[in-house]
């Protein structure tokens, strides 16, 4: 009761602030978001990632090539009346680039973000240099601090934030 427990948004889906908050909040608590890692702050001696292993998963495994993915997001994102959508799961962006890579050990993930514009298409928001292997002339790379610029660029379309596995979603 009474205090104040700050989370990374970058690190938490809007569901999962929601549900978070309620908790804090029953409990007389309070629940702040902000918009970089408080740690990362303080962690100076963080590893590196390992080096860049991404590679581009065969049409077959994959089951629709990019561009068929693509074409039935635009289409989703249609009939739900949105111009765009902000792709932060990492099992969604893996899936929609047919792509798969090292970053996590164990897990053979790339960790990045998508954004989807109905009109201009994929920009993969992470490191150009880390995701070379996978990248496509269909595929636009920015770094993720452009991510606010591109937000504002909208105007009035409207903006889904996924909520669910993309797989699931299509």
């Amino acid at each position: 009761s009474g205090a104040t427990i700050a989370v990374d948004g970058w690190l938490v889906t809007v569901s999962g602030f929601r549900r978070f908050e309620k908790s804090v909040l029953a409990a007389g608590g309070n629940l702040v978001c902000h918009h970089e890692n408080l740690l990362d702050q303080q962690w100076h001696d963080r590893p590196t990632l390992p080096p860049a292993a991404s590679w581009q998963m065969p049409v077959e495994n994959a089951g629709k090539s990019l561009a068929e993915k693509s074409r039935d997001l635009a289409a989703y994102l249609d009939a739900k009346d949105c111009a765009a959508i902000l792709l932060t799961r990492v099992d969604s962006v893996n899936w929609l680039l047919n792509m798969r890579g090292g970053d996590l050990p164990n897990t053979p993930v790339n960790l990045c973000f998508v954004f989807f514009d109905c009109e201009s298409g994929i920009c993969l928001l992470g490191d150009k240099s880390r995701r070379q292997p996978v990248l496509t002339p269909d595929i636009a790379v920015a770094p993720l601090v452009q991510l606010p610029a591109m937000l504002g660029k909208m105007g009035d379309g409207r903006l889904m934030f996924e909520a669910a596995s993309l797989p699931k979603m299509l």
